[in-house]
C-alpha cells in the first residue's frame, strides 16, 4: 500500500507542539502495548490532523510515505525519543480504509480529553473498528462512496458432551455460530455437531465451519479467551479454531467467556428485530416460536456478537434487524483450499492489478455496489438447487439475446442507482442530508424507464420467460414505483431542484413563509451590495469585476479587492478602509459595504437555522420509506448481477454457451471444448480448449499426467471453474 500525495512526503504544517512532548510521551508509555504487527493500529486525532507513535509511526512511514525521513522523535534523547508521524485527514482516512479492508488490521482512534487543544497531552479512546465491525468509522472512511464488500463478523461458541453410556473419548462438539452484516442489518445463526478432533473444522470438503466462513465472506471471528497459563483441553480446542480462522484469512478477536451466555439474548433480539421478523403470537414463549433462539449453542454466540457490535446502545438499530438460520445444504460446500485453488476471489491484502485473475474480477461488470456485493456472495455460495440454477440461466440467456435492452439497462439505469442500503442506514441513524434525499429522488425518476425497458424485453413465444421477468422484477418494481410516487412529490414540493445543477441542496424558499421572508431580505441585501459595487467603481474609475472585485472573503466577509498596482486609487481617501494585503491584491471596504456585509451574514445565519429545522423534517419523512428502498435495492442488485453475467458471456473472446444441467446423481459430466474463463482473457495467450468425459460406470475416475508446467492443474481448474 502506497499513498503518496502529489509527490509530497508530508505536510510540514502539521507539527505537534513542543510543549506537549514530555506529557504526551509519559501518557503514551502508560498505554497498553499494541502494534500493527500484533494486528492493531492506533492513531491520535489532533483536530486538523492525525498522529501515530511508536511502532505505529514506523508502520505508517513504511506503508504510507515509503520513507523514514518523515519520522520525528518526541521527548529527550533525539533519535532515542518516541518515533512520531503526522498525517492529514485525507491521508489518514485513505490509510485507515486500506488498513481495515486490505491489511485486515484493527484500529483505535484517540481524541484529546475535554479542555485540551493543540498542546494536548492526554487522550481518550473515541472509536474502535475492525475488519468485521466498521460501524464506528463508516462515514469517516467511505463518505458518500459505496462499500463494495460487506464486513461480516462471526461469533463462535463450542461445547463438549459425551453421550450417555459412552466413554469420554467419544465426546462430540456442538458448534454454534452467529454472524451479522451491519450493512443490511441482518443477523444469522447456525448450529452443527462436530467430533472431538474437529474434523469438520479442518480444511476438507465437508468442513462446515470453513464452508460457512467462505459462503458469508467472514472478515472477523469472535472466540472466547483461553486461560492465562498452561494448555487445557479447552485451550487446545481454541487453538484448533484459530488455525481454521487463519487458513481462511479471518481476523481473530478474543472476548471474555462471560459474554458467551444467553442471559439477556432473548430480550435483546426482540428489541433488535423488525416487527415483520417477530412471531405474531404474543402468548407463546418466543424461544419456542423462533427457531433461531431454540438452537442449542448459537444463542450464546449471538449474545457475544450483540455485545461486541454494541447493537443495543444505538437506538437506530432497534426494530431494524432481520434474523435467519443459515442452511449450508442450500449451497455447494467450499473450503479455503478450494477458494484459493480456483481463484474465485482475491485474497485479503493481495489486490491484483489485473481484475481478470479471479472469477469475481472477471464476472464483475456490475454497475452498482450492491450488485458487486451480491455477486461476491453468489460466487462463494454456488447453488445446488437445479430449479433455481435454471432460473438464473434463463434470465441470463434473455439478456444475452437482447443486446439493446442489456446496454440500456447498464448505461441508462443501473449506472445511476445509488447504494440504497447505505443511504437507508444514514436515514436510520439520523445522519442523512438533503443530498441523500436527492440521490434517492433521482433514482426514483429512473424507475419508470427501468420498468419500461424490462417490459420491452423480447419474450416472443416464450411465456415462461415473461412470467419469470414479471415474478422476479416487474411485479416488485411496479409496487415500489407506486409506493415511491409520494416520495417524488414530497421532494418536488420542498426542494429547490433548480439549484441541483450548482450542487446546492436547499429547501425552496416559498415552501415556508419564514424562509421566504429571509430569502427576500437576502435578495434585497445582494441588490444593495451590487449598488455599492457600482458606486465605488464609478468613484475610483475602475471596471467592475475586471479591475474592482466584490468578494465574499472568509476573513472579512463581503469586501472589495484591487490589484497592488491599482491600490493607489484608494490611497489617502478616508471613505475607504484598507483591510489587508495578500498576493492576490489589496482588500478594502466602505462604511455602507460593512453594514451590508454584517447584515448579510446575520440574515444568512438566520436562513441556515430556519432551513436546518425544515431539512430535518424532510429527512425524517424520507426515512419512513426505508423498507421500500431496501427491498428495491435487493431487486436492483439481482438485476445488476444477471445483466453483468450476460455482458461477460457476450464479450468473452469466444462467447459462452448455456450448459445443459442434469439432476444430481445422474452420473455423467460431458464438456466439449471447455476453456478456463480467467486464462483465455489474458493478453498474448492462446488457450487450447479441452474435452472432458466422465461417464457413469465407464470413466468415473481419471488420471491426469504430463510434464511439469504442462497444464495439468489448469486443465483440472477449468473444469472446476465451470
Amino acid at each position: 500500500m502506497s499513498l503518496m500525495y502529489g509527490g509530497k512526503e508530508k505536510d510540514a504544517d502539521y507539527e505537534i507542539d513542543n510543549a506537549s512532548h514530555p506529557g504526551f510521551c509519559s501518557f503514551f508509555a502508560k498505554l497498553p502495548k499494541k502494534s500493527p504487527e500484533e494486528g492493531t493500529l492506533r492513531l491520535f486525532y489532533r483536530n486538523e490532523y492525525y498522529s501515530a507513535h511508536g511502532p505505529d509511526a514506523l508502520y505508517v512511514a513504511a506503508n504510507v510515505f515509503r520513507t523514514n525521513t518523515v519520522i520525528k522523535y518526541l521527548g529527550a534523547g533525539g533519535r532515542f525519543g518516541l518515533p512520531s508521524v503526522t498525517l492529514s485527514e485525507s491521508q489518514a482516512n485513505a490509510f485507515l480504509r486500506e488498513a481495515l479492508t486490505s491489511k485486515q488490521l484493527k484500529v483505535e482512534i484517540w481524541v484529546p480529553e475535554a479542555g485540551q487543544g493543540k498542546k494536548a497531552t492526554k487522550f481518550k479512546l473515541d472509536k474502535e473498528a475492525s475488519p468485521g465491525n466498521l460501524q464506528a468509522v463508516e462515514d469517516l472512511l467511505f463518505g458518500n462512496s459505496d462499500i463494495m464488500a460487506a464486513p461480516i463478523v462471526m461469533a463462535i461458541k463450542v461445547t463438549s458432551s459425551a453421550p450417555a453410556g459412552e466413554s469420554v473419548k467419544a465426546k462430540t462438539k456442538s458448534v454454534g455460530v452467529a454472524f451479522a452484516d451491519a450493512t443490511v442489518r441482518e443477523i444469522g445463526v447456525a448450529d452443527f455437531v462436530d467430533n472431538d478432533v474437529f474434523s469438520n473444522l479442518e480444511a476438507s470438503a465437508a468442513s462446515y465451519q470453513q464452508t460457512l466462513i467462505i459462503q458469508l465472506s467472514v472478515k472477523e471471528a469472535l472466540i472466547p479467551t483461553g486461560t492465562a497459563s498452561g494448555m487445557t483441553e479447552r485451550d487446545l480446542e481454541l487453538k484448533k479454531l484459530k488455525d481454521v480462522m487463519e487458513r481462511c484469512g479471518v481476523v481473530i478477536t478474543e472476548r471474555k467467556p462471560s459474554e458467551f451466555t444467553t442471559k439477556n439474548v432473548q430480550d435483546d433480539v426482540m428489541r433488535l428485530l423488525h416487527p415483520s421478523s417477530i412471531p405474531s403470537s404474543s402468548n407463546v414463549d418466543t424461544s419456542l416460536t423462533m427457531p433461531q433462539l431454540s438452537l442449542p449453542v448459537a444463542p450464546s454466540a449471538l449474545s457475544a456478537l450483540i455485545s461486541y457490535l454494541s447493537l443495543m446502545s444505538d437506538p437506530s438499530n432497534h426494530g431494524a434487524y432481520t434474523i435467519r438460520t443459515h442452511d449450508l445444504s442450500q449451497f455447494m460446500k467450499l473450503d479455503a483450499s478450494a477458494l484459493r485453488a480456483l481463484n474465485l476471489t482475491e485474497a485479503p491484502g493481495n489486490v491484483s492489478s489485473n481484475k481478470n485473475t479471479t472469477v469475481f474480477g472477471l464476472l464483475n461488470k456490475c454497475k452498482t455496489a450492491q450488485g458487486s456485493r451480491l455477486l461476491a456472495n453468489w460466487i462463494k455460495q454456488p447453488l445446488v438447487n437445479l430449479h433455481e440454477i435454471r432460473k438464473r440461466q434463463n434470465l441470463v440467456e434473455l439478456f444475452v439475446n437482447d443486446s439493446n435492452a442489456r446496454r440500456t439497462l447498464q448505461d441508462d439505469f443501473l449506472r445511476m442507482m445509488p447504494d440504497m442500503h447505505r443511504i437507508c442506514k444514514r436515514f436510520q441513524k439520523s445522519v442523512a442530508s438533503l443530498e441523500d434525499v436527492v440521490r434517492v429522488y433521482q433514482a426514483v425518476l429512473k424507475l419508470e424507464g427501468l420498468i419500461s425497458s424490462l417490459e420491452g424485453l423480447d419474450t416472443t413465444d416464450q411465456d415462461h420467460l415473461k412470467a419469470l421477468i414479471d415474478d422476479i422484477y416487474l411485479t416488485k418494481l411496479k409496487e415500489y414505483e407506486a409506493n415511491l410516487s409520494k416520495y417524488a412529490e414530497m421532494v418536488e414540493q420542498t426542494l429547490d431542484l433548480d439549484e441541483l445543477q450548482n450542487h446546492n441542496f436547499v429547501i425552496k424558499p416559498d415552501f415556508d413563509e419564514r424562509l421566504q421572508i429571509l430569502a427576500d431580505k437576502l435578495k434585497e441585501i445582494r441588490d444593495g451590495l451590487d449598488s455599492e459595487h457600482r458606486n465605488v467603481g464609478n468613484d475610483v474609475n475602475l471596471e467592475l469585476d475586471k479591475k474592482l472585485h466584490l468578494e465574499n472573503s472568509p476573513n472579512h466577509g463581503y469586501c472589495f479587492r484591487v490589484t497592488k498596482n491599482d491600490a493607489r486609487v484608494i490611497n489617502n481617501k478616508k471613505k475607504y478602509t484598507e483591510l489587508g494585503t495578500l498576493k492576490s491584491g489589496v482588500f478594502f471596504t466602505t462604511t455602507a459595504l460593512r453594514e451590508l456585509a454584517n447584515e448579510y451574514q446575520e440574515t444568512t445565519e438566520k436562513y441556515s437555522r430556519t432551513q436546518s429545522g425544515l431539512v430535518k423534517e424532510v429527512v425524517n419523512i424520507a426515512s419512513t420509506y426505508t423498507p421500500v428502498l431496501e427491498a428495491w435495492n435487493n431487486v436492483i442488485a439481482h438485476l445488476d448481477v444477471i445483466v453483468s453475467f450476460a455482458h461477460v458471456a457476450v464479450n468473452a473472446p469466444e462467447a459462452y454457451v448455456k450448459p445443459t444441467l442434469l439432476e444430481k446423481g445422474s452420473g455423467s459430466v460431458v464438456l466439449k471444448e471447455a476453456r478456463h474463463p480467467c486464462l483465455e482473457v489474458q493478453d498474448d495467450l492462446s488457450f487450447i480448449p479441452n474435452d472432458v468425459e466422465m461417464i457413469k460406470d465407464e470413466s468415473e475416475f481419471q488420471i491426469i499426467t504430463g510434464p511439469n508446467m504442462g497444464g495439468k492443474s489448469t486443465y483440472i481448474r477449468q473444469e472446476s471453474s465451470l
